[in-house]
């Protein structure tokens, strides 16, 4: 059988499978099942023509997946599980509108907002955390994100963002910012 993963060792839906003989010719072509399976090629070790012998064996298998790919050469065997590791080497995209970088705010509940988008294997897990703690943990994200925290003290703060993708590639950005909601004192 054949089984497609991407690097962190998750199934590849919908991968498209594609084997060549040890010539380089196209010998078929698969879709991955929900699980990453394909059913099994009917094969050949080798071929004749002309009383010449023409090896297939080995074959390369290579799966495809949103542009990225991965591949395995191997000689079949009827027992032999073959297996296809894609690697996605795009981490997700990941932008913050607010708050903004080195912002200075005069309210204690501070809005983040921004869009997070993954071109490989697809989103698996955005974490927004304040100062250390987390705040918000979300599987399969969608886009736009947004949010607001409790109250947070008079002082600088640290916003941190990371999106990780189903392949285990991740993106992280902070962002720093100060709250001051004690007004000021004029003395005459």
């Amino acid at each position: 059988s054949f089984r497609v993963v991407w690097q962190s060792g998750v199934a590849v839906p919908s991968a498209l499978v594609l084997m060549n003989g040890s010539t380089g010719d196209m010998y078929g072509q698969k879709t991955t099942d929900a699980g990453g399976r394909v059913a099994p090629f009917r094969a050949e070790e080798w071929s004749m023509v002309d009383s010449v012998v023409n090896p297939w064996s080995p074959y390369t298998f290579t799966g495809v997946k949103n542009g990225e790919q991965g591949t395995n050469t191997t000689s079949l065997d009827r027992d032999k599980e073959v297996w296809i590791v894609i690697r996605d080497v795009h981490p997700p995209v990941l932008t913050v509108d607010s708050p903004q970088e080195g912002g200075l705010y005069n309210f204690s509940r501070v809005l983040w907002r921004g869009n997070v988008s993954d071109m490989g294997s697809g989103l698996a897990l955005l974490e927004v955390s304040v100062d250390g703690a987390v705040l918000s943990s979300t599987a399969s994200p969608t886009t736009p994100f947004a949010g607001q925290p409790g109250a947070l003290s008079d002082g600088n703060h640290t916003y941190r963002f990371r999106a990780v993708d189903v392949a285990g590639v991740s993106t992280v950005v902070t962002v720093n910012f100060t709250v001051d909601t004690t007004p000021p004192v004029l003395v005459v």
